[in-house]
């Protein structure tokens, strides 16, 4: 069964390695059968997440199209705490009128590659190529 999937994962700080991440983490769900959905990867390029009205209408579209999704998948870097968007997605997506599963994911990034795991897991996920 397809399901529509929120990729929930940083954007701002460093934003092209971040978008490159976003993407990798849509085509691996792709071909597992799944449908990824995300407002940076939809509006990235549209809107500069350095404007503030801009950032505002991204996070605002985010949040709505969490509302459109089966779950949600929320990525973390390692060592670090959700970003200031994931933590908003997260919280969207536990909302009672809204409830869909949140599977959290902690993620390191070395040499052009992706490592994810699931939170509380020691074996990956998948290594994924941030190109």
């Amino acid at each position: 069964m397809r399901r529509t999937v929120y990729v929930a994962s940083p954007c701002r700080g460093n934003v092209k390695q971040n978008l490159r991440f976003a993407r990798a983490v849509a085509a691996h769900l792709a071909r597992r059968g799944d449908t990824p959905l995300g407002s940076h990867l939809i509006l990235a390029g549209a809107l500069d997440d350095e404007v503030p009205t801009d950032r505002d209408c991204g996070m605002k579209a985010g949040l709505h199209l969490v509302s459109k999704c089966d779950l949600l998948y929320a990525f973390v870097e390692e060592g670090s705490s959700p970003s200031e968007g994931v933590a908003l997605e997260a919280a969207e997506a536990g909302r009672p009128e809204i409830d869909i599963p949140i599977h959290w994911f902690t993620f390191t990034l070395e040499c052009g590659k992706a490592v994810v795991t699931p939170l509380g897991w020691s074996t990956p996920w998948a290594t994924l190529e941030v190109a």
